[in-house]
């Protein structure tokens, strides 16, 4: 790169090299972004994808208007990136409330249920059974 009059402003040029090399990666990683085959993929992961394009897209051309000098209080881009986060967030509320939420360990379940069903057995002479603490099992019932 030419730097002209700025070339011994060292952290104008340390910050342009740092941009450059910034720019390289969001290209590369677009590009293997656009390369992979939707049809391959789950419908959260499409969302993902969908979301990291349009959120890298946006942000570039505002990186690009900042640079040209252009005011963007105002500007499109802006609102568009502001939806674009919200729909980020909206997809991690999703994917945190499908992978957050509690679920039953139904073989786990099925043994406590199965072992605490238990009645004291009761010896011929009237007597129970308490020096060993063992009892007779109840079949569970099932409603159907």
């Amino acid at each position: 790169m030419e730097f002209g009059e700025l070339k011994n402003d060292k952290t104008f040029v340390q910050k342009i090299l740092n941009l450059d090399v910034a720019l390289d990666d969001v290209d590369s990683a677009v590009e293997r972004a656009l390369c992979i085959k939707q049809e391959t993929l789950t419908p959260e992961e499409r969302v993902k994808l969908d979301i990291f394009l349009s959120y890298a897209l946006n942000s570039l051309y505002f990186i690009h208007l900042k640079l040209q000098g252009n005011d963007v209080t105002e500007h499109p881009v802006k609102h568009e990136l502001a939806r674009v986060r919200e729909a980020m967030l909206r997809q991690k509320q999703i994917h945190d409330k499908k992978t957050m939420m509690p679920r039953v360990n139904v073989p786990a379940a099925t043994r406590f249920v199965k072992h605490s069903l238990w009645e004291q057995q009761e010896k011929k002479n009237g007597k129970q059974d308490s020096e060993n603490g063992r009892g007779i099992k109840r079949k569970a019932t099932q409603d159907n």
